[in-house]
């Protein structure tokens, strides 16, 4: 079990996404929201006579059916299993790749004194290794990355961005920055 909690962590990938707003962009978007005392809230993109907005949806929470002011909102997390299916394929499936050849090209040439059933290189073994752990990993990986899903976590821009560029034909440079 052990093992299985820990590929499931391995597998599940978080992006940070900088935002404007914390209002939702898409109807129907599941997600939870950090309010800015802490607690953590399922929410639901509705439209509402103001616009879309976060709804709250957790059912034993105080609060089921309010709408949330994006005010009181720190951050949002949104989850894609596809998204996470294929993460988690990728990060898998390289790594069985790795390893398999790794382990397959240090164990050597075999040598076979008298009588052998398979001879091989370490050559030939580490493209074994790295076929079946790589394969392992594909389908380990996808389907753990698809339970945990791919997260983007969606937290307010308050932070200026200074930029120094220097364009070519130009003295000097400019310095931009965004809001």
């Amino acid at each position: 079990m052990r093992c299985c909690a820990v590929l499931l962590a391995a597998t599940a990938c978080t992006h940070h996404q900088p935002a404007r707003t914390l209002l939702p962009e898409t109807p129907s978007t599941k997600a939870v929201v950090e309010l800015g005392n802490g607690r953590q809230v399922e929410v639901r993109a509705t439209p509402t006579p103001d616009g879309l907005r976060w709804v709250a949806q957790d059912t034993g929470a105080p609060g089921f059916g309010k709408v949330i002011d994006a005010a009181d909102i720190r951050g949002y997390t949104t989850f894609h299993h596809v998204r996470g299916l294929f993460e988690g394929a990728a990060v898998a499936g390289l790594t069985g790749i790795a390893i398999g050849a790794t382990v397959g090209y240090a164990s050597g040439d075999d040598k076979c004194a008298s009588w052998c059933i398979f001879e091989f290189t370490a050559r030939e073994k580490a493209g074994i290794g790295a076929l079946f752990l790589g394969s392992l990993g594909v389908v380990l990986g996808g389907a753990l990355g698809a339970v945990a899903g791919s997260r983007d976590f969606h937290q307010l821009d308050t932070a200026p961005r200074l930029t120094a560029t220097v364009a070519p034909g130009h003295a000097g440079g400019a310095l931009s920055w965004r809001f």
